[in-house]
């Protein structure tokens, strides 16, 4: 029976030092298991931030892109509008092109109706000196004749009386 009990004690020493084997690799495993918990958990977290940081970063390029279309759309209105005034700054200058043609144009009827003008007014004191002088002329003429007719006059008027 005591041999018995050896072999029995032997053998339940044997399943102890496996049973405490099997404990120590199962805390082993256990250290382990929770390590790679750590490291998931850690990877996770750099995960997550990454995922954030992704997030935040994609927001920004849609913000920038939106400001991008908005100042697309703001310079094309601009071009547009420079387009437009550069139209209407063409039509002005064409204007005034033709504003200053008429202008020439009309300084030059001006500077011969001038011309005419004093053309005329030489021409008009011409006139007006040998009008004074058919005057005077006629003048002397008349009194002349004046002097005829008062005497008809009085001529007729002996004869009458």
């Amino acid at each position: 029976i005591r041999m018995e009990r050896d072999d029995s004690r032997k053998v339940c020493n044997e399943f102890t030092k496996e049973r405490d084997q099997a404990m120590k690799e199962c805390e082993e495993y256990k250290r382990e298991g929770d390590a790679i918990t750590k490291e998931r958990d850690a990877s996770t977290k750099q995960r997550d931030e990454a995922m954030k940081e992704r997030d935040q970063a994609k927001e920004e390029r849609d913000a920038s892109t939106q400001e991008r279309d908005e100042a697309v759309k703001e310079c094309d209105k601009c071009k547009r509008e420079c387009d437009a005034s550069t139209k209407e700054r063409d039509a002005f200058a064409k204007e005034r092109d033709e504003v200053r043609k008429e202008c020439d144009e009309s300084k030059k009827e001006y500077d011969a109706l001038r011309r005419e003008l004093d053309a005329s007014k030489i021409l008009l004191a011409n006139e007006e000196q040998q009008a004074n002088g058919a005057r005077k002329s006629l003048k002397a003429h008349l009194d002349s004749q004046g002097t005829v007719a008062e005497s008809l006059e009085r001529t007729q008027q002996d004869m009458a009386d």
